[in-house]
């Protein structure tokens, strides 16, 4: 399943698609590279995404977080958002799927991939790769940092 780049979107910045693209063109400018901490979703991600999200209220996202804690030392927490702090939070946009991540997590999920699996037991998101973790558990939710 191809993966993409999702648009990074500046949480404080609620304009219209013109001044959302200047909003990524200047924080392209002062950052060097926003994108380089940038999450891939899968298409079947996004249009789950926006399947989850169509009935929510606007400010509603898929936040991605890494928490301490596992069997590998981190674990990886996908949720229902509708609270978004713009000191905290980055929000990674495409066609109407909105993604949320806290600075702190964001250097850890830096180049991973989220994906909509469906295995015989169930179907989730779930982040699938990680070039950042040098293992997981089993059940792909703990991980271990290079």
């Amino acid at each position: 399943m191809r993966a993409r780049l999702l648009a990074f979107i500046p949480a404080s910045h609620s304009g219209k698609v013109e001044e959302r693209a200047e909003a990524v063109r200047a924080m392209n400018a002062v950052s060097g590279d926003a994108m380089g901490m940038a999450l891939q979703v899968t298409e079947r991600a996004v249009k789950r995404i926006r399947q989850i999200l169509k009935d929510e209220p606007a400010e509603a996202a898929l936040r991605v977080a890494v928490d301490s804690g596992g069997c590998h030392g981190y674990q990886y927490r996908l949720e229902l958002t509708h609270s978004i702090d713009a000191a905290e939070d980055i929000v990674f946009e495409c066609d109407g799927a909105r993604v949320v991540v806290d600075n702190i997590s964001l250097p850890l999920l830096s180049g991973a991939q989220v994906d909509y699996v469906t295995e015989l037991i169930g179907s989730a998101l779930k982040v699938v790769s990680n070039p950042n973790a040098s293992s997981t558990c089993g059940c792909d939710i703990s991980f271990e940092i290079k």
